[in-house]
């Protein structure tokens, strides 16, 4: 992107390339997805696809463009430089894919599946590169029409030569094409040296033989194929196929899907195991506190009995003041709600009559700057007919000085006359309209101080009701603390009674969760024992067939 951005000086331009790309990537990309469901297709075919989707996209994409913009350079109309970019270039675009794609088709010729499903797969991402290039990228060029070259890049990143003018490398082509032969030779000449470590390739896969005598793993090799002779360093791997296939024994596939359910299933009791007992030690430290601050609170409880006691007499009296006290706060809460609401509904009143205030002021704004701009305009206009009644002023004494009677003098007079009669009803317009301004401003400034008087009106009611607010808030928070305080002594007296019996009954289940963790450790013990003696049987039998589990098949 920043290449073509470099090179086009634009970015819709530079857009261009890389959409039709994209698209035709992503089209390319979704077939060899449906043509995994018929053919075998590797897993590395969509990044392979990808890497030469783009590469050819963007370049048979770029000869398009390129050949558009030097078209328009010429003076080409926009349609028929589109058309003869695609008559011209187009066509080198399809010989060059139909190429791509007959090369990549070529590949089954090794008769490699994996090298021949590689090829055709990314056959697939050239053939709709090329569709892409022919049919979406001269539509995209059409739409962006004279905005090709738009959001063009600062003027020193911008190209220095303009379409169609002589660059490097039309001077460089016409420099090669005056001078074929001698071209040629010389590029032979630098050529012929870069052929010759050819002739002595050595052909072949690099093992660790290839590395330096002084690394540890070419010491390792060389002492490996001196002690075991050549070759064994490298081991020849042959396949065959086998029918029927061998397959492991069922004995020995029930005993290694026993002894990886029980290893798994063991692993997972330890865990469990562990996790349990560390939580019994958590809790077992964490009874042992409780117990002990229990004993501290028993004698604190005693005492706060006894408090209670009195305190739950106190409360009694003051539960019957506090019903007294209700009943008498919601005779003063009544008054105060109304107050409230009507409150409210005059506050709304304001807020409407505010806004019916502010749209008429708006108004009255506008009619204010018509006005001025209408003063302004007529004011112009005097202004030109004065000037230009100074001007017919002097034409009328050159033509009428000379001759009274003459057509330029009756002329000029008439052109004076008229000019005189449209500055007098411009003046007469003009003074008309400051008539008009006077009422607007003093209805404004009528409808400021009505403004003003809302505002304070709103605010003596917001006084009003904050004061309301405040002579009910004591009432109420007294009520809801009598409430409380009631609550939180039954509360208090509650929990403590049933502490005693909550650690009591906690005891009794840590003691008897200690007793099962100790069974399962126990049970957990005979299970890895028993894993254990499976695993080396099936490490024996496993040996015997030479590493390999299908040697344990009986038929082999």
């Amino acid at each position: 992107m920043l290449i073509l951005a470099l090179t086009f000086g634009s970015l819709v331009a530079m857009g261009m390339p890389i959409i039709t790309a994209v698209l035709g990537l992503a089209t390319a990309l979704g077939l060899i997805g449906l043509l995994g469901h018929l053919l075998d297709i590797p897993t590395v075919e969509p990044t392979l696809a990808t890497m030469i989707g783009l590469g050819v996209g963007i370049d048979y994409a770029l000869f398009l463009v390129t050949k558009h913009r030097d078209q328009l350079g010429h003076g080409l109309e926009r349609h028929e430089s589109i058309a003869r970019a695609v008559a011209t270039s187009g066509g080198a675009i399809v010989f060059a894919g139909g190429t791509v794609i007959i090369a990549l088709l070529s590949l089954w010729v090794a008769g490699i599946p994996l090298v021949a499903s590689l090829g055709y797969a990314s056959a697939v991402a050239v053939f709709t590169a090329v569709l892409a290039a022919i049919t979406l990228l001269p539509a995209m060029l059409t739409l962006a029409g004279s905005h090709l070259f738009d959001a063009k890049l600062p003027a020193f990143l911008r190209p220095r030569a303009r379409p169609g003018a002589a660059t490097l490398w039309s001077r460089w082509a016409a420099t090669v094409t005056a001078h074929p032969l001698v071209c040629g030779l010389a590029a032979l000449v630098l050529l012929a040296p870069l052929i010759v470590p050819m002739f002595s390739l050595h052909l072949g896969q690099e093992d660790i033989g290839a590395t330096p005598e002084d690394t540890t793993e070419r010491q390792a090799f060389d002492l490996m194929a001196s002690a075991y002779g050549p070759g064994y360093n490298g081991p020849l791997l042959t396949a065959t196929q086998l029918r029927p296939a061998a397959h492991p024994s069922q004995e020995y596939e029930d005993k290694y899907n026993q002894a990886k359910a029980n290893q798994a299933d063991l692993e997972r009791k330890q865990k469990q195991l562990t996790a349990e007992s560390n939580s019994l030690k958590s809790q077992q430290a964490s009874l042992e506190r409780q117990q002990s601050q229990l004993l501290a609170e028993k004698g604190q409880l005693q005492q706060e009995q006894a408090q209670l006691l009195a305190q739950q007499a106190v409360l009694q009296r003051q539960a019957a003041e506090l019903q007294a006290q209700r009943v008498a706060l919601q005779r003063q809460l009544a008054p105060l709600q109304r107050q409230v609401e009507q409150l409210q509904a005059q506050k709304r009143q304001l807020i409407q009559r505010r806004e019916q205030i502010r749209r008429q002021a708006v108004a009255l704004r506008a009619a204010i700057r018509a006005n001025l701009r209408a003063q302004a305009a007529l004011t112009a206009r005097v202004g030109r007919d004065r000037v230009r009644i100074r001007v017919l002023t002097r034409s009328v004494t050159r033509f009428c000085g000379a001759d009274p009677q003459s057509l330029a003098c009756q002329r000029a007079r008439r052109a004076l006359a008229a000019t005189q009669a449209d500055l007098a009803a411009a003046q007469q317009a003009l003074a008309a309209k400051k008539a008009q301004l006077q009422p607007l401003k003093r209805q404004v400034v009528v409808l400021a101080r009505e403004a003003a008087q809302v505002r304070r009106q709103a605010a003596a009611l917001s006084r009003q009701a904050a004061q309301l607010a405040r002579q009910a808030a004591p009432l109420l928070r007294q009520a809801r603390a009598l409430a409380a305080q009631g609550a939180a002594l039954r509360r208090q007296a509650s929990a403590l009674t049933a502490e005693g019996a909550s650690l009591q009954r906690q005891a009794s289940e840590l003691q008897a969760q200690a007793d099962a963790l100790k069974q399962q450790q126990q049970q957990a013990e005979a299970e890895k024992k028993q894993t254990e003696q499976m695993k080396q049987e099936l490490t024996d039998e496993l040996t015997k067939a030479g590493g390999d589990d299908r040697g344990t098949d009986p038929a082999w």
